[in-house]
């Protein structure tokens, strides 16, 4: 059953060549994409997702960072909403935490 969102033109026109390639060719090609899920589902779910526009520009960008100099990964499409750091929400760095507690200087062998 498909969703409303999917139905509209513009997101079955950029999907049809990427289901066709899905199901005609890729099955054929030895497995070659660095990210999962592979570069032509991420470009469906993008595009599902944000519709035809945004996923269009997402799945361009995931396609030129899939090259031999990445080093790839899990990388899912962004939430709605969230392609990009919304306003007045700046990123923050995570607090740095210990990796081992702090030695006890009673316990040294100096």
């Amino acid at each position: 059953m498909t969703s409303p969102r999917t139905r509209s033109p513009g997101r079955r026109l950029l999907r049809a060549p990427i289901l066709a390639y899905q199901r005609g060719l890729s099955p054929f090609m030895p497995p070659a994409c660095r990210f999962y899920p592979v570069c032509s589902q991420y470009a469906v779910e993008a595009i599902d997702r944000h519709g035809a526009m945004k996923g269009a520009v997402l799945a361009a960008w995931r396609i030129l960072r899939c090259n031999p100099l990445s080093r790839g990964g899990v990388d899912l499409p962004p939430a709605p909403g969230m392609w990009r750091t919304p306003a007045g929400c700046a990123p923050t760095a995570p607090e740095a935490l210990p990796l081992t507690p702090d030695p006890d200087p009673s316990s040294s062998l100096a």
